[in-house]
């Protein structure tokens, strides 16, 4: 028998590619706009999980690689199964209502955007969602499960939508969702939708040490000491130290003028409205990416873009991080190639207020999981990745993303 877990009614506040990073929303050759894939909301979801029983196991005082791993994937294939047994748990995509497709072309407001201004050097345009994209998300249990584990699975679905987002590039901002409303537990529901009412640190925390009692419930341990190790693995923690979290406040002044004296939109208008709204998106996404850029940290450091960067530890927000035989490369096996890992620190556009109002939520986790030796090309200068220089990159981009973001 089918029961309900939980739905959540979300609604995207900045552009969403969807597609993948290399392609296009919309395939011009068939005349098919892409949709969110119910595959990869699903994998975001089980990420979520899977960081929050990490989380409940290294509060409980476990410290072993191998045993959180196991562990955390015996739980996860238990819930949301594996390619040996069948899920307990389906997630339904509900398109409420779909925003328009529109172009990025080189002289577009988000070909200010670095991710995508490198795209357009290869091709003339690519496409992407409007903001306001309005998705229903349902939680099914398909087989018996304990209350217990329905509260971490609302729990790890409520976690993706406060952090993450719908398509590519969500660690920078595109395709942020936003929690409308929320049903299933009711201490759950009046959590979020708190925290939506009046974003702040001390609420967020309420919510992750909420989440993570109820993982530790599921997993039916208790709270124990806390560690000054950096734990295997990004998981979720209220130890600042391996999950940062912070939410910032920024206003845009989008060129008000520009939408005004556009043909066709009357003041007041709901097309008025949707074109501040995307035209502050876009200058939201150009900040959030130009924050991270090693250019960028120069200059708020008065130097010039020539001089070498050796000193920013630019590794630490996501690997690949090379072009074309230089930037850092991972050292295996006597032989430098380039890894891949995702970026440490994720900028979150969380709320859209009046006025240019804009709240972002920056997070970020510090773990051991980076490769222990790293090659700069073309100078050939090794860098070794211990824990030290983990935290002190870490901190180091931090401060330089959250000063840039606010005033750029």
């Amino acid at each position: 028998m089918i029961q309900t877990i939980g739905s959540l009614q979300l609604r995207t506040i900045t552009h969403a590619l969807i597609g993948g990073y290399n392609t296009c929303t919309m395939s011009e050759e068939l005349g098919i706009a892409e949709y969110p894939r119910p595959t990869a909301v699903r994998g975001a979801v089980r990420w979520w999980l899977r960081a929050l029983l990490a989380g409940a196991l290294w509060e409980s005082g476990e410290r072993e690689e191998k045993k959180i791993e196991e562990k955390v994937k015996e739980k996860a294939r238990e819930l949301m199964g594996s390619t040996k047994e069948s899920s307990k748990v389906a997630i339904r995509l509900d398109y409420v209502k779909r925003p328009k497709i529109v172009d990025i072309c080189r002289n577009s407001p988000l070909s200010n955007v670095p991710r995508l201004n490198l795209l357009l050097l290869a091709r003339s345009k690519l496409s992407c969602y409007q903001p306001g994209w309005s998705i229903g998300l349902r939680l099914l249990a398909t087989n018996q499960i304990s209350e217990k584990a329905k509260r971490v699975i609302l729990w790890s679905a409520a976690l993706y939508s406060i952090f993450g987002g719908v398509g590519a590039i969500t660690r920078r901002g595109f395709g942020a969702l936003k929690i409308e409303k929320i049903e299933g537990e009711s201490d759950i529901a009046d959590l979020i939708t708190r925290i939506y009412q009046d974003p702040s640190d001390e609420r967020l925390r309420d919510i992750i040490e909420r989440a993570l009692k109820d993982a530790r419930d599921f997993l039916e341990i208790s709270k124990s000491n806390g560690s000054n190790k950096l734990p295997p693995c990004p998981l979720l923690s209220t130890d600042l130290n391996i999950f940062r979290f912070k939410f910032l406040n920024i206003f845009v002044s989008p060129p008000l003028h520009a939408i005004r004296g556009a043909p066709g939109l009357l003041r007041g208008s709901e097309e008025m409205e949707s074109a501040i709204e995307e035209m502050e998106s876009a200058i939201v996404l150009s900040r959030i990416g130009q924050s991270t850029l090693k250019v960028m940290w120069k200059r708020a450091d008065g130097k010039k873009p020539s001089v070498p960067g050796r000193q920013y530890d630019t590794w630490l927000l996501g690997l690949p991080r090379a072009v074309k035989g230089t930037g850092y490369f991972e050292v295996k096996r006597e032989e430098a190639k380039e890894g891949r890992r995702a970026s440490a620190i994720s900028m979150k556009p969380f709320k859209r207020g009046e006025g240019g109002k804009w709240t972002l939520l920056m997070y970020g986790f510090l773990s051991q999981d980076w490769p222990p030796l790293l090659e700069i090309r073309p100078s050939k200068i090794e860098i070794s990745v211990d824990d030290t220089r983990k935290k002190s990159a870490f901190q180091n981009a931090w401060g330089k993303i959250e000063a840039l973001v606010k005033r750029i």
